[in-house]
């Protein structure tokens, strides 16, 4: 399978979170074959604030947007890391309002994990 159709995992994420990449540099490991199954784990390692004088071309009225950089691994079912990927660009919204939302989906998603759990314990 192309490689450039395996990290179109990273876009994914990248798209649910609203980052418009400016930077993705890919290392491509190992061969991903039709058919096999490739995990990607995406992890943000710097968020920043900044002034944006292009913010309304982002299509946001305020003049402030998140820096975000990150990195991605793809593995496949064997668990080797088949694609290495190094991303940088914006978010197109303050910084207080990125980690509001990434608080409130994380919250969602742990009440929806543990309270299956809490049913099946009581």
């Amino acid at each position: 399978m192309h490689g450039l159709l395996s990290t179109s995992l990273c876009t994914a994420i990248g798209g649910a979170l609203g980052f418009l990449a400016r930077r993705f540099d890919m290392q491509m490991l190992s061969p991903v074959f039709t058919g096999e199954a490739v995990t990607c784990t995406f992890t943000v390692t710097e968020l920043s604030e900044a002034s944006s004088p292009g913010a309304a071309r982002l299509g946001q009225t305020a003049d402030r947007v998140t820096r975000c950089e990150g990195t991605a691994e793809l593995t496949n079912e064997q668990g080797h890391v088949v694609v290495r990927v190094l991303t940088r660009g914006v978010i197109a919204k303050p910084l207080a309002q990125v980690l509001a939302e990434s608080l409130a989906g994380t919250q969602a998603m742990l009440s929806k994990a543990v309270t299956p759990l809490m049913r099946s314990t009581l």
